[in-house]
């Protein structure tokens, strides 16, 4: 029986230097707080729109459909209210940390890029984007953005959870070994 829950998103992350003109800083944006709930694939998620000052709030667990391959995920979210967000909230002492950043929306070659510039100052300045695929077909043929440093689709060390409590220099180091 197919597992119904979860959705499957085929995705290349890069490192990027800055984000891609025309955006700025000051473009529009989300401001998203990821707290992941230790020893689990879950993480809180509390979303702001600047423009409106409104919140929105979820539970989200993602995982490798391969482990050996962290080019496609499963993925669920399940939305919540205000109310139901601080319940999980006070699950304070089994989260691990929070990672913060701001999302920024680019489009390249006809596909929408999450452009996330991050904020937790250990990693202040760490800029991620990522392209998703409707299939593998489509992930296979699409381009290296000439924006980008360095894909990093790949490598562990930048999938979300795995930010947690590293610096700009556990960064550097990783590119150095």
């Amino acid at each position: 029986m197919k597992d119904l829950s979860y959705q499957t998103t085929f995705e290349r992350t890069f490192l990027l230097e800055k984000i891609p003109k025309p955006l700025s800083r000051a473009s529009e944006h989300l401001q998203i707080f990821d707290n992941y709930l230790e020893k689990t694939r879950l993480c809180l998620r509390k979303i702001r729109t600047p423009k409106s000052k409104e919140y929105t709030y979820s539970l989200d667990q993602k995982f490798p459909v391969n482990e050996n391959d962290l080019s496609a995920y499963n993925f669920s979210t399940i939305c919540l209210n205000e109310a139901e967000y601080k319940v999980f909230e006070q699950l304070e002492r089994h989260k691990t940390s929070e990672l913060r950043y701001n999302r920024y929306f680019y489009s390249y070659q006809g596909k929408d890029i999450e452009i996330d510039v991050y904020l937790s100052k250990e990693i202040r300045g760490l800029i991620i984007g990522r392209i998703f695929y409707d299939s593998a077909e489509e992930f296979k043929k699409n381009e290296f953005p000439e924006f980008a440093i360095l894909e990093v689709t790949q490598n562990n060390f930048f999938v979300g959870q795995n930010l947690i409590g590293k610096t700009l220099a556990d960064i550097q180091s990783e590119f150095k070994s």
